[in-house]
């Protein structure tokens, strides 16, 4: 087949191209997410974690041009921060982790494109999203991990942790919902 595109690049769809770094082999994987900017950067300390626990392999990188504008470089410690929407892999856990700074615009085709490379690439079959958020407490009081889950079967695997299970999260009215909750609804 002649491809119009780099080596290694592929399209996914008619516009939107991808960097396959390496094919995994994987089958009804759990698909985690993490967000490179939510509060406290906890979506890419929990995926770091798993890489230092696991290891990880870089899989996938999706171009950013669609999806952040050009002047939306950040400059941290001196140094340029382009934005970075990827994929790792683990295939001993069959895991597939996500890592992305949040889309600028284009949410709904920005989530279709992950939820598309998952399916094809690792026919998952649940979602993790990671992200934390503001807290109206002081620095010293313990802080709750909470779940919010949209099925019973999942919300029972985790009935043995310590976390708090049963909020019940809604985006509050007239407001855009939360990442995550763009992306489930998505999903």
């Amino acid at each position: 087949m002649n491809n119009p595109l780099k080596k290694g690049v592929e399209k996914l769809g008619e516009e939107y191209p991808i960097k396959i770094f390496k094919r995994p082999k994987l089958k009804n994987a759990s698909l985690v997410i993490g967000w490179n900017k939510d509060v406290s950067k906890l979506g890419a300390k929990v995926l770091n974690y798993l890489d230092n626990k696991l290891g990880y392999q870089e899989f996938c990188e999706i171009e950013t041009d669609n999806f952040f504008p050009y002047r939306g470089v950040e400059v941290e410690d001196d140094l340029v921060q382009f934005p970075e929407i990827k994929f790792y892999v683990s295939e001993k856990n069959n895991l597939l982790l996500f890592k992305s700074a949040p889309p600028q615009y284009n949410w709904y085709k920005f989530f279709n494109l992950v939820l598309d490379i998952s399916e094809q690439y690792a026919k998952i079959k649940e979602i993790y999203t990671i992200g934390g958020i503001i807290s109206f407490i002081t620095h010293i009081e313990f802080r709750e991990l909470i779940a919010v889950f949209n099925s019973t079967e999942t919300k029972k695997k985790f009935t043995n942790f310590c976390l708090n299970i049963n909020t019940d999260y809604k985006t509050p009215p007239d407001q855009r919902p939360t990442l995550s909750s763009f992306l489930l609804w998505t999903a």
